[in-house]
C-alpha cells in the first residue's frame, strides 16, 4: 500500500486539510483523496465536466474531515490541459485551493511512461503536490491563472495569430497553384478583392504559354 507524507506541510496541525489530485479527461475525471490523518491514497471517478456530483463529493468530503474538530480545508491540483482553467476558477467558487500543475515539470521516468495508468499518475501527481507544499525545490512548478479579462484578451490574440497563419498558408497554396498554370504576377491576398473580367486568367495564361 502506498503512503504519503504530509509531514511539515504548512499549517498542517492547524486544519483539518483534505488534498485531491485530478486526472483529467473528456469522458472522466478520475481523482485521489488524501482524508486528514489517512495514509491511504483514495479514488473515485466522475464524468467528465460533471460539476453537479463533484459538487456533492466535496460536502461529503467536508463532512468526513470536520470529524477531526478543526477548520476544514481542501487543497487541489491538477494538471494543466484541455479544461483549461474554468474548472479551477470553480473549484475556487467552491472554497477550494486549486493549483494547476505544468505538466513538463514533473519528472517522469521511462518505465513510468511505458506503464502509464490513472493509478501511477494519481500517485505521481499527488506526491509532487505533496512535496511543493512541503517546499522542496523543483517537484513541480505551478501555472499562473489568469483573470478572465486578461484570458480573453489573450485568447483573442491567439485567434488573430491563428488566422493570420492560416490566411497565409491559403495564400502560398494559392500562388503555388497559379503558378503551376503558368501564371506568375497576381497577388493571391488580393485576388479576392479585385474581381478580374471573365476569360482574363485564361488569356494571361495564353500569353504566358506562348511567349515561353
Amino acid at each position: 500500500m502506498s503512503t504519503f507524507d504530509r509531514t511539515d506541510a504548512p499549517a498542517a496541525s492547524e486544519y483539518a486539510t483534505v488534498h485531491m489530485a485530478f486526472e483529467l479527461s473528456k469522458a472522466n475525471w478520475k481523482i485521489g483523496v488524501l482524508l486528514p490523518g489517512s495514509p491511504k491514497l483514495s479514488r473515485f471517478t466522475v464524468k467528465g465536466g460533471d460539476v453537479t456530483t463533484l459538487s456533492g463529493r466535496l460536502a461529503s468530503l467536508r463532512a468526513k474531515a470536520e470529524r477531526c474538530g478543526k477548520p476544514v480545508r481542501i487543497l487541489s491540483c491538477y494538471e494543466a490541459g484541455l479544461d483549461g482553467h474554468w474548472l479551477h476558477r470553480w473549484l475556487t467558487d467552491q472554497g477550494v485551493t486549486s493549483y494547476i500543475v505544468d505538466p513538463s515539470s514533473i519528472e517522469v521516468s521511462r518505465r513510468g511512461r511505458r506503464a502509464k495508468t490513472d493509478r501511477i499518475d494519481l500517485e505521481k501527481l499527488m506526491r509532487a503536490f505533496l512535496a511543493y507544499l512541503r517546499g522542496e525545490p523543483r517537484v513541480c512548478s505551478m501555472l499562473h491563472v489568469p483573470s478572465p479579462e486578461d484570458e480573453d484578451r489573450k485568447r483573442s490574440s491567439r485567434e488573430r495569430d491563428r488566422l493570420l497563419k492560416e490566411q497565409t498558408a491559403h495564400t502560398n497554396r494559392i500562388k503555388a497553384l497559379l503558378f503551376g498554370q503558368g501564371i506568375r504576377d497576381v497577388d493571391a491576398a488580393q485576388a479576392g478583392l479585385h474581381r478580374q473580367p471573365r476569360g482574363h486568367a485564361h488569356r494571361r495564361r495564353g500569353a504566358c504559354c506562348r511567349s515561353g
